[in-house]
């Protein structure tokens, strides 16, 4: 039996911006890449990284990590790339959103 990648952590939010960046820029991630950013976004987390790893991540907290990842990939040379938060408003519908 083996376990998934989030099972025990709350990671989740981190791979998740590694891995969109892994679709967006195919074979550039390798392990040691890899490490490199993971650390720039665990180091651009708004907290204690214990509690990230205990508890995860919500909405507030994604937007400085994806910073930390768009500053560091912009430090390597990276090809330019940007992002526009995208969240309903109170009380809007999954539909209109």
């Amino acid at each position: 039996m083996g376990f998934e990648q989030g099972r025990f952590s709350g990671l989740c939010g981190v791979y998740a911006i590694i891995n969109a960046l892994a679709l967006l820029f195919p074979r550039r991630i390798d392990d040691e890449i890899g490490e490199g950013l993971f650390a720039a976004v665990l180091e651009a987390y708004p907290g204690a990284v214990r509690d990230l790893i205990i508890e995860g991540c919500e909405r507030p907290e994604m937007g400085p990590m994806i910073d930390g990842a768009l500053a560091w990939t912009r430090a390597k040379g990276w090809p330019a790339w940007h992002y526009d938060a995208a969240h309903p408003v109170p009380g809007e519908t999954a539909d209109a959103f």
